[in-house]
């Protein structure tokens, strides 16, 4: 599991998101990645909230409200 712990103050563009996961996943083709690199990823994190509710997709949450 990859966590990205930081996506402001750039976008997906400037922090190079797309080249990164290319190296990430070929290094380790079976790796989860969260979404805080500006791109989907595997599962949703939130610092304050769970703003998956109602999805059926994997959250991540430090303040679980």
């Amino acid at each position: 599991m990859l966590w990205y712990d930081v996506s402001w103050p750039l976008d997906a563009k400037g922090w190079e998101s797309e080249k990164m996961n290319e190296m990430v996943f070929k290094l380790q083709p079976d790796i989860i990645v969260n979404n805080r690199n500006k791109l989907p990823g595997d599962f949703a994190h939130s610092r304050t909230t769970n703003r998956s509710r109602g999805s059926r997709r994997a959250w991540e949450s430090l303040y679980g409200r």
